[in-house]
């Protein structure tokens, strides 16, 4: 016996997931509740897109106004003849589409990792398993927001039992991650009224990398010049990179005593060095983009995507100088890189900026004590702020007090009043994903 329930349980189920073979869901939820009036118009956008074509759309309300003109007045002849006309042609698009609709095997494949704005391969796999022929195909036709292909394939015509090999190209215009709708090849012949497609199968998640700033030179005293050359040593154990704090024990190097948490714990406390070769740092970038009166009326998203960019543009100079992220802090949260090489590092960076969201509210930056041990252990820290206050400047003297080297950069649509310090950065200047010496 049918279960109603369980019925109705298993229906709202598939009802709220929305189409499969569509990508993402992007249906917002409002304290948790999805509505049921935006699900269905989702899923009327999934009908209307792929078994209507424009001009069948435009053609359907002709239609309904004639039709209901009709009921209106019966005596009306032309406007009978016009809406009988409408009808027949549907109903004979929709049987010759339906006899010549695709019957084959897509597969698409596309790069799991791109990076936005710039353009990635597409390449795609057809074979028509029809007797019959496939007439004014098209693949991959329905539009996904926020990334755009640069040629929609179009085939005339393939013959029974013939397969092509094809190539376009996309563009992800965001960051993040994305989750393409199954490759959808389609035909709207022959009165291109309506048509009849097939999903096939394919790559489908892509993440999204933000596009780096390139920059030239980084002008930073504890990565360059003398400072540079005493970051590796030879013997093991008495490195300048920092591997964790402990207790003092006999026979430590004095020198390795960290002032600061002694302090703080009233126990003698060292740090433990390693030989890396490499240059190590710390990289803290302040996600606070908050909406003011001075930039509620500029474009708040693309800012953050520029200065997104930015770290991005940070990570990948230390990846080519084969500098070491040690530490990275961003979003209240901490990402520790231990015996990673920088290539892992910038990757890893990479994928972390590729989720980062904007925090609209003015918020405190504060950092914990453990933390500032950490940023202590490396030769210097690098901070990339959106905006300045009372909490920001006094995070910068915190660490410049306990001895950190120190180098702010701050990204702002106007210059301040007063940088304290920092270096400022224009988001105008950050549009050409180019620049030379920053610093």
């Amino acid at each position: 016996m049918v279960n109603p329930v369980a019925q109705y349980k298993r229906f709202r189920k598939w009802f709220y997931a929305g189409p499969k073979n569509m990508g993402a869901l992007r249906i917002p939820r409002f304290v948790g509740y999805q509505s049921v009036t935006l699900t269905f118009l989702y899923w009327l956008h999934f009908f209307i897109n792929t078994h209507l074509t424009l001009i069948g759309r435009i053609m359907i309300l002709v239609g309904v106004l004639a039709i209901s003109y009709c009921l209106l007045d019966a005596y009306a002849l032309p406007m009978s003849l016009i809406s009988f006309s409408l009808v027949g042609a549907y109903l004979v698009n929709i049987i010759l589409a339906f006899i010549f609709k695709p019957r084959m095997s897509v597969n698409r494949q596309i790069p799991t990792r791109a990076i936005s704005g710039i353009r990635v391969p597409v390449t795609y796999k057809l074979d028509n398993q029809s007797k019959l022929p496939c007439f004014d195909l098209k693949i991959d036709a329905i539009h996904y927001p926020g990334c755009k292909y640069e040629e929609i394939i179009h085939i005339p015509c393939l013959s029974p039992k013939e397969s092509l090999n094809l190539q376009t190209e996309i563009v992800f215009r965001n960051r993040g991650l994305f989750w393409l709708p199954n490759v959808f090849t389609e035909t709207s012949f022959p009165f291109g009224l309506c048509k009849w497609g097939k999903f096939g199968k394919g790559t489908r998640e892509v993440r999204v990398l933000p596009r780096p700033v390139h920059i030239q030179n980084l002008n930073i005293n504890f990565l360059n010049g003398e400072n540079e050359q005493n970051l590796a040593v030879s013997v093991e154990g008495n490195g300048m990179e920092f591997t964790s704090c402990r207790e003092f024990r006999f026979g430590d190097n004095p020198k390795h005593i960290h002032w600061n948490s002694w302090a703080r714990t009233n126990v003698p406390i060292v740090r433990e060095m390693c030989d890396e070769g490499q240059p190590a740092l710390s990289l803290i970038f302040d996600n606070c983009l908050p909406i003011s009166i001075l930039n509620k009326y500029q474009d708040i998203q693309y800012n953050y995507e520029l200065a997104v960019s930015f770290l991005a543009g940070i990570s990948e100079y230390a990846q080519k100088k084969q500098f070491r992220v040690k530490h990275f802090y961003t979003d209240d949260e901490v990402y520790s890189f231990d015996d990673m090489k920088p290539d892992e590092i910038h990757e890893k960076i990479m994928d972390i900026c590729c989720e980062l969201k904007e925090d609209r509210k003015l918020t405190e930056l504060e950092i914990s004590d453990l933390a500032l041990d950490q940023i202590n252990a490396t030769k210097g820290v690098i901070l990339v702020l959106l905006n300045i206050d009372e909490s920001r400047l006094s995070l910068i003297k915190k660490l410049e007090q306990s001895g950190v080297s120190t180098k702010v950069f701050l990204l702002d649509s106007q210059k301040p009043i007063n940088l304290h310090g920092s270096t400022f950065i224009t988001y105008d200047s950050l549009k050409n994903y180019q620049l030379g010496d920053v610093g």
